[in-house]
């Protein structure tokens, strides 16, 4: 491993020990810490393997969503936002009545009044 990268990796190590990192940045360490780790494991002229994602759940189901295609996802998502109304419920509600005001026609004054 060139010694720059090593120093790069190092780095993002020691800013995710700060007490004050964000949450991109102890994940950046977490995965500089798992590239080290590859590297220290690899013997000399190896290719680096790089350390397992880690497998919990929500990093299984974002893995899963990431491949999915997105009409699968949309129908999925429709599914359940149905599954949480009530059968009972309209599925639309009806149509008002149009408004229909009568027309009335109104005589015309004869010349005799005028």
């Amino acid at each position: 491993m060139p010694a720059e990268q090593s120093d790069a990796l190092l780095e993002a190590v020691k800013r995710a020990l700060e007490p004050e990192a964000t949450t991109e940045s102890r994940a950046a360490g977490a995965q500089a810490c798992r590239t080290l780790l590859a590297a220290l494991g690899a013997g000399e002229g190896e290719p680096l393997v790089a350390a397992p994602l880690p497998s919990t759940p929500v990093a299984t189901a974002a893995r899963q969503l990431a491949a999915a295609p997105p009409g699968a996802v949309l129908d999925a998502v429709i599914a359940r936002l149905q599954a949480l109304v009530p059968d009972d419920t309209p599925a639309a509600a009806p149509a008002p009545a149009p408004l229909r005001i009568p027309f009335v026609p109104i005589p015309k004054p004869t010349g005799e009044n005028q």
